[in-house]
């Protein structure tokens, strides 16, 4: 019976598991790959056909920005900014957040835009970075089929969505030292909660390193 139950009947005067905190579910991390799996992945494309410079631009775009898939194929020339080594990425309602992106995303993206986009036909009238076959913007069906492709050809053994991208960059800012803070920002979350999933990856390192190093580790 109901302890809150026996307290109205008054068989009980006060219900004993109202002291009682309820246990606090932790989310669980999302599966995040290896910086060894994620190389392998980057490495995967085919450099000397388009579909294999526009795949590992968009790759380097995924892993160097944190960006989602719809904010990567929905990514337009006047979002890259040369000079600043940036994306503009429009997230969630339409919201615009500027993330930095290094030297191997920046250089995938040039020899995409300088060597196969402008093979496809009608490429010079599109404003979207990520083209198809037919010069249409890439969608995110078929950028989703086309890294679970790549998956497979780097040897990768588990299923791997355009997501576990986002993820990894996450994780393997905050394991290299970064701030809660800044990831959420460049992730774009709206609150710090969202981006709290990953505050345990960085106990975790920590308690890595102090194994490792400490005398009575």
């Amino acid at each position: 019976m109901c302890l809150r139950h026996l307290v109205f009947e008054d068989v009980l005067q006060e219900d004993p598991s109202a002291r009682i905190s309820a246990p606090v579910l932790r989310r669980a991390l999302p599966s995040v790959l290896a910086i060894e799996e994620v190389e392998s992945l980057l490495g995967s494309p085919d450099l000397g056909t388009w579909m294999g410079q526009r795949d590992a631009a968009l790759l380097e775009v995924l892993y160097a920005s944190g960006a989602r898939i719809s904010e990567a194929v929905g990514l337009r020339t006047e979002g890259i900014e040369p000079s600043l080594r940036v994306l503009r990425l429009h997230g969630k309602g339409g919201k615009q957040r500027i993330v930095p992106i290094g030297d191997r995303a920046r250089a995938a993206l040039d020899r995409w835009l300088s060597e196969g986009r402008p093979r496809l036909k009608g490429a010079a009238r599109r404003p979207e970075v990520f083209l198809s076959k037919s010069g249409k913007p890439l969608d995110r069906t078929t950028a989703w089929r086309r890294i679970q492709t790549l998956a497979l050809k780097a040897g990768l053994p588990r299923r791997i969505s355009p997501h576990v991208l986002r993820h990894c960059f996450a994780t393997h800012l905050i394991e290299g030292g970064a701030d809660l803070r800044s990831v959420q920002e460049m992730l774009g979350h709206a609150s710090i909660r969202t981006t709290e999933i990953y505050t345990h990856v960085d106990a975790e390192h920590i308690q890595s390193l102090h194994r490792l190093y400490h005398p009575r580790g």
